[in-house]
């Protein structure tokens, strides 16, 4: 990749916001689980009842269609784990 290639792709990440930063943390660290169990997209749909094209969508960080809360529990749930929400460590409340 050219320096000019790094500087746009330093620019769009520095223009995503703090929620699409957190998605995108959440997606990578999801579809890691997946591939640290060496499970295909289709043996997920068979365990968790969604449908491929489903978790593909999932998946896809560019998918117009951002996976809804119940997706996510499904998918996380077929792989033994569980969504947790837990107090930022820089939280003042």
């Amino acid at each position: 990749m050219e320096m000019e290639e790094w500087k746009d792709v330093k620019k769009e990440m520095n223009s995503l916001t703090h929620e699409k930063k957190i998605y995108l943390g959440l997606l990578a660290q999801i579809v890691d689980a997946r591939a640290d169990q060496n499970m295909t997209q289709n043996e997920l749909a068979l365990i968790s009842g969604l449908k491929q094209p489903a978790i593909a969508r999932m998946e896809n960080p560019n998918s117009q269609n951002a996976a809804n809360l119940l997706t996510v529990i499904k998918y996380l749930d077929a792989l033994g784990m569980e969504l947790k929400v837990v107090p930022k460590k820089d939280s003042n409340k």
